[in-house]
């Protein structure tokens, strides 16, 4: 099984596709057909955690994460679980880490000033 993701660096605020692809063994002997299945799961942390943690699932060979789905400055486990007509399950496993995000804030109308030197700021 091979995981391609796209480049880093992985921001919280941008989608994310990740894209199987399984190559058979010629020696194999195809049982039922030559349908694999693919199954996703996303956890948080470098090591793979059970379906009821996960933050995405998905089935098929791609997966698409959406925005906002991974929390900035965190570690990832994207899992592809490939099973094929035969029941043989065989796991490729990415460990990636999202970039935390700069804290941007917009302050429209009124007279608000905020300097180095304010101990309180309040967004709404």
């Amino acid at each position: 099984v091979s995981v391609v993701l796209e480049t880093p660096p992985y921001r919280r605020q941008q989608g994310l596709t990740a894209i199987a692809s399984v190559e058979r063994s010629s020696c194999g002997t195809a049982q039922g057909g030559s349908q694999v299945l693919f199954s996703w799961l996303v956890t948080p942390g470098s090591v793979p955690l059970p379906a009821e943690r996960s933050v995405a699932q998905g089935d098929g060979s791609l997966l698409y994460i959406p925005p906002g789905t991974l929390k900035g400055g965190a570690e990832f486990n994207i899992r592809c679980v490939v099973t094929d007509p035969g029941g043989s399950i065989v796991t490729s496993d990415r460990v990636i880490r999202v970039s935390p995000a700069p804290l941007l804030a917009s302050l429209l109308g009124g007279d608000r000033v905020m300097s180095r030197k304010s101990t309180r700021v309040t967004l709404d």
